[in-house]
């Protein structure tokens, strides 16, 4: 996967465009460790946002993170098994979650790109087998 910045206007869209290469991790569940600690149940989660947050520091819109609405798509790129069933190929259906690696790079996004998640309206999300990482696209969309 190639980086490549990207800030075009097109449409009343506004569009940053960017690739994190690396093996996607899932935002799992949180587990409570005690006198009110709350941390990821995954590592591996931690390193991953902080890597997607590094990547897309680069591309951050001038004059800090979008407010208002934006639309994001996601497409992950999984590592291929050895050996994939016919009726597979192409797409995993394995884990992990589309919607858990989905809301890792949500979160690491947020403050960089835009203020906060919630501003997300719009959100697709692909996952399949190719070049590990994840190709991230933001619109903001101007009302």
């Amino acid at each position: 996967m190639q980086n490549k910045k990207s800030h075009k206007l097109m449409n009343n869209l506004e569009t940053i465009k960017f690739s994190v290469c690396g093996k996607p991790i899932p935002k799992g569940s949180k587990r409570h460790v005690g006198h009110g600690i709350i941390i990821e149940a995954n590592k591996k989660t931690k390193p991953w946002q902080t890597l997607c947050k590094m990547v897309a520091a680069e591309y951050a819109p001038e004059g800090g993170p979008w407010v208002g609405p934006v639309a994001m798509c996601l497409l992950f790129s999984m590592p291929e098994p050895k050996k994939v069933p016919p009726d597979r190929r192409g797409y995993p259906t394995t884990k992990p979650d589309l919607l858990k690696l989905g809301r890792a790079v949500e979160d690491a996004l947020s403050g960089v790109i835009y203020k906060d998640d919630s501003q997300v309206v719009s959100l697709r999300l692909e996952k399949k087998y190719g070049p590990i990482g994840v190709c991230v696209s933001v619109c903001r969309i101007l009302t």
